[in-house]
């Protein structure tokens, strides 16, 4: 069977991205790591995902993803 990307709320691929991205986004709050403009970012894809838009919402959620882990001190350019 085909996987489900993005039918129904939760379920499918892209439910899976966007858990790991919050679950990151917690993760990386709880260290201490400035997450704020990460968080807005996720909520578009949200609101991407409820206008039935998988494919920019999972843009939304990479870039969410991309934006916690890059704002890691060690990851900072000096």
């Amino acid at each position: 069977t085909r996987p489900s990307y993005g039918a129904g709320a939760g379920s499918g691929l892209l439910g899976v991205v966007r858990e790991i991205v919050a679950d990151s986004l917690v993760q990386h709050e709880a260290a201490g790591y400035p997450v704020d403009n990460a968080w807005r970012l996720l909520e578009r894809g949200d609101a991407a995902r409820a206008q039935f838009d998988y494919r920019t919402s999972y843009g939304w959620y990479q870039t969410a993803y991309q934006r916690a882990t890059s704002l890691r001190p060690e990851k900072r350019e000096k």
